[in-house]
């Protein structure tokens, strides 16, 4: 029975890569020696259904989302950069804040 209209949300999951990175590439590519992408990732939160008007199917949340890597998909490696098509990276194993709204219909 939910607390307040409230619903306890909870995730874990694991990627596993079959393949791994080649290493043998220049070291000015190869930032740091990470070959490795797998990881465990997790959430944790709450979220809410409620109406707007007479519109049902809306849903609200806040969790707190993170990562275990701190190699491969980190700011300085390659999965950093590799998503965005430039030379900018994120750190895409940082830990932080997630808010959502949203309907189905």
């Amino acid at each position: 029975m939910p607390w307040f209209g409230l619903t306890l949300i909870g995730h874990v999951g694991h990627l596993n890569v079959t393949g791994k990175l080649d290493l043998n590439v220049p070291s000015s590519q190869n930032s740091i020696n990470e070959d490795d992408p797998d990881y465990t990732d997790y959430k944790i939160g709450i979220s809410k259904s409620f109406k707007v008007a007479s519109s049902e199917g809306w849903n609200a949340g806040l969790y707190y989302v993170g990562a275990s890597d701190t190699g491969y998909w980190s700011g300085r490696a390659f999965g950093g950069a590799s998503f965005n098509g430039s030379s900018d990276t994120k750190d895409l194993s940082d830990n932080r804040w997630v808010a959502t709204i949203g309907r189905t219909f």
